[in-house]
């Protein structure tokens, strides 16, 4: 949440044109807790995506500088691929989108993460790697500057050879720097595709602090 307690919310909505031609597209809605001429305390929806296909799973954050930096999956052709854009505290633009991956195959799921230093740390799955269709899913990771600038490349985190997968990351940072991950994977019982919780700690630049531990213990998918 920004210092000035608004609260940013990010997500999906559907427009049908006059050709009933059905498009995605992300939107930033912002609420404050002082209401002066809207009794509702909403502003009104920014628009952060603009294609004629669909824009979805969109993860968000905040910045010290109250800076809003969004990443999402973009729908091209039958592909995806993640985007990223940052916007100021009142929802403009102040960069482009942003393409992170360009591969073949599927990258999903985005979430994102910024630092105390202002750096965004973002994970999807990617099925990039193994026979296609139906590769072996991996939990991807890219570092940017607050600009926007790739500070370290689109690069596997967990391990892509095991035929399981590994999916629906969701990252976090503390205050000291270190990067929190977690996801679902299925090397548990692969036959059944029954995902466990799996956790990894690693430092600002992705290197892996800790093993990756189990964290739930169930007899149905956790994913």
């Amino acid at each position: 949440m920004a210092k000035t307690n608004l609260v940013h919310l990010f997500g999906m909505s559907i427009i049908n044109r006059s050709t009933f031609f059905l498009f995605f597209f992300l939107y930033t809605v912002m609420l404050t807790s002082f209401a002066y001429a809207d009794p509702a305390g909403w502003g009104l929806d920014t628009r952060v995506s603009f294609t004629p296909d669909q824009s979805l799973y969109s993860s968000s954050a905040v910045d010290a500088n109250g800076n809003i930096h969004v990443v999402w999956e973009e729908q091209m052709g039958s592909n995806r691929e993640i985007f990223y854009k940052k916007l100021d505290n009142n929802g403009n633009a102040l960069t482009g989108d942003l393409r992170l991956t360009n591969d073949l195959r599927l990258s999903q799921f985005p979430s994102l993460a910024v630092d105390p230093s202002g750096n965004v740390h973002v994970v999807w799955m990617d099925d990039r790697h193994g026979a296609f269709p139906g590769g072996d899913w991996a939990v991807h990771y890219t570092k940017l500057n607050n600009n926007g600038n790739i500070v370290i490349g689109d690069k596997p985190l967990t391990n892509w050879t095991d035929n399981v997968y590994e999916e629906y990351p969701s990252i976090a940072v503390d205050s000291n720097g270190f990067l929190h991950l977690a996801y679902a994977d299925s090397r548990d019982d692969a036959a059944m595709y029954t995902d466990e919780i799996y956790y990894v700690k690693f430092t600002n630049n992705a290197l892996p602090i800790t093993n990756e531990i189990r964290v739930s213990f169930n007899n149905t998918s956790n994913s």
